[in-house]
């Protein structure tokens, strides 16, 4: 009886290994391809960031500017909650693969409505919402604006590199 038991033992013992080595090599597999890829993204990221000579930087207002914020308390519908900001934008001097020839010519003949894109972005945020969003409404406000600035444009292209709030102030 003893005898059979061993080689049922052995095959067996041979078909885990088998497998476990299958395993290995795909997992092995799957963690070397993944950190190929990651470090050639972080590449590629680095490869994008434009020179401080391939941009400049408009203030969006001369001074500090207030702005209503959406009152969220029905408590006391007296409060006007404000914020206080002061914002930039660096954009690209020039773009490849655009439509858009003068960059700043594009920026200053816009600057109004980015000035409204702004007051209206921020009518809609009620102060608790405002507190934890100065670095995301930059991220929207600069979507917004690429947005506008290609609307009559036949090839798009990315005028805004960052939009900054250089003061925000709740109060």
């Amino acid at each position: 009886m003893e005898g059979k038991k061993f080689p049922i033992l052995l095959v067996l013992v041979i078909v885990l290994l088998i497998v476990f080595v299958f395993t290995a090599v795909i997992v092995g597999f799957i963690v070397v391809g993944g950190g190929n890829s990651n470090s050639n993204s972080a590449k590629s990221a680095a490869v994008a960031i434009p020179k401080d000579s391939e941009l400049a930087i408009v203030e969006l207002f001369d001074e500090d500017t207030s702005f209503n914020l959406k009152n969220d308390n029905t408590s006391n519908p007296l409060y006007v909650p404000l914020i206080t900001v002061k914002a930039e934008i660096k954009y690209h001097l020039k773009l490849k693969n655009s439509s858009i020839k003068d960059t700043k010519v594009k920026i200053d003949a816009y600057l109004g409505e980015i000035q409204e894109l702004l007051s209206l972005y921020l009518k809609e945020l009620t102060p608790e919402k405002a507190r934890d969003m100065q670095k995301t409404a930059g991220e929207d406000l600069k979507k917004q604006i690429n947005k506008l600035l290609n609307e009559n444009e036949e090839k798009h292209g990315d005028v805004v590199y960052t939009f900054t709030f250089t003061k925000w102030l709740i109060t």
